[in-house]
């Protein structure tokens, strides 16, 4: 199984593409143009459209700019290639979504019309469209140049990891047609990440590369991907802030929104920062088992748990969800077990709303079910669908700082 590196090409600090000026006289020649196309192919929408109504942007930031034909063509296109029964949960999950469904539709036509997509690949991309619904903070005009005009580069057996993204140039490369096949949501969702654009990699690796697995093992249940340290952190931030602040810095590539949603939980500035620069120079060393990284990831842990209390004010039990990923932080080498099952979602809102917080171990004839919740777990043992056990946990936060002040005394 191929796990995903930091080898992601990033080109920093560019200034964002310019808002496309359009005028007049240009979209009623288009849609004329659109009219006689649609006339001489008898009222049927034809594939063989001229390259440019496909590139058309029909956003301004957030609204729909372009002619209500085109925009409505675009749309239509789109439902009708989501008309297959297998699909029926995505339209099903845009009608319910407060977002307007044409601007879902329109974010999706952006990869119906990429030529470098294959259509195998379009169908197993609708997972962006509830994520297009859930982030609220995207720039539409942004997402839709970025994933209408991706490239996809040739097989490169000799390119150093599974996938690679290049910002500057909109392209994805891969190693192997496999690779192409487990990696390219997570690179797309590279590309449409417009704080890979603003924030320097070299600083916020953790961010960047955390936060896009995440959001591809909840969005494509890309099992492989989000169990690294990173991803641990990113939710642990959103036990402490939320999803949405991290949504916003993400779409926006502002991380003051980050720094200042933590600060308002009543977190010291000069603390942040410094456990952001603790996490990321423990990203780049390259034995994660050494003595060295093994404090860096310390010293991280120390402040997460300043912060926790501060947080939620001294509490007698630490939230065990948060003792989890807390815990994980210190394994740099987790591997997800085929045999496992994590029902815990903080950005897909279709799952958060449906399924309950819990872990599923199982074989042959035993299942463990760990439920969570604020200051306790429960766990269930069944034995071949018969429940044989229910016991109650709780972590006492001064157990925790025992081990803390154990595992410093090794650190020095």
């Amino acid at each position: 199984m191929k796990f995903y590196k930091d080898k992601d090409s990033y080109v920093y600090n560019k200034s964002l593409y310019d808002k496309q000026k359009r005028k007049d006289f240009l979209t009623r020649l288009k849609c004329a143009l659109l009219v006689l196309n649609i006339i001489f192919s008898s009222g049927v929408i034809a594939n063989n459209i001229n390259y440019s109504f496909k590139r058309i942007n029909p956003f301004d930031g957030q609204s729909i700019s372009s002619s209500d034909f085109i925009s409505n063509y675009k749309a239509e296109k789109s439902k009708s290639f989501l008309e297959d029964e297998d699909f029926k949960d995505v339209i099903d999950s845009i009608k319910n979504s407060n977002m307007d469904e044409k601007k879902a539709y329109l974010l999706y036509y952006a990869l119906l019309s990429n030529d470098s997509l294959t259509e195998e690949e379009k169908k197993n991309l609708t997972g962006y469209i509830q994520y297009f619904i859930d982030n609220k903070y995207l720039d539409y005009e942004y997402v839709y140049n970025r994933l209408s005009n991706l490239k996809v580069g040739p097989i490169n057996k000799d390119l150093g990891a599974a996938g690679t993204t290049n910002l500057q140039y909109n392209t994805i490369n891969f190693d192997s047609e496999e690779s192409r096949k487990t990696c390219i949501t997570h690179e797309i969702f590279h590309l449409e990440d417009k704080s890979g654009k603003i924030l320097y990699y070299g600083d916020y690796a953790w961010f960047l590369e955390g936060l896009t697995s995440v959001l591809n093992y909840e969005y494509f249940d890309r099992k492989d991907d989000g169990y690294d340290f990173k991803a641990d952190f990113i939710r642990i931030l959103c036990l402490f802030i939320g999803s949405d602040k991290l949504l916003e810095t993400r779409a926006t590539g502002n991380i003051d929104i980050l720094i200042d949603a933590l600060i308002e939980k009543g977190l010291e500035k000069e603390k942040i920062e410094e456990m952001f620069y603790l996490l990321n120079k423990y990203n780049f060393e390259e034995n994660k088992t050494s003595i060295e990284s093994g404090k860096l990831i310390f010293e991280v842990q120390k402040i997460l748990f300043e912060c926790y209390n501060i947080i939620y004010n001294n509490p007698e039990f630490i939230n065990p969800l948060f003792y989890n990923y807390f815990s994980q932080m210190g394994n740099p080498y987790i591997q997800p077990s085929y045999k496992t099952d994590e029902n815990i979602y903080f950005f897909n809102k279709r799952k958060v709303n449906k399924v309950f917080n819990s872990i599923y171990y199982h074989n042959d004839h035993e299942i463990v079910v760990i439920e969570y919740y604020d200051s306790y777990l429960i766990k269930k043992i069944y034995e071949n669908n018969n429940l044989i056990s229910t016991k109650k946990d709780q972590i006492l936060m001064k157990d925790v700082e025992k081990k803390l002040n154990l595992e410093k005394n090794y650190t020095k």
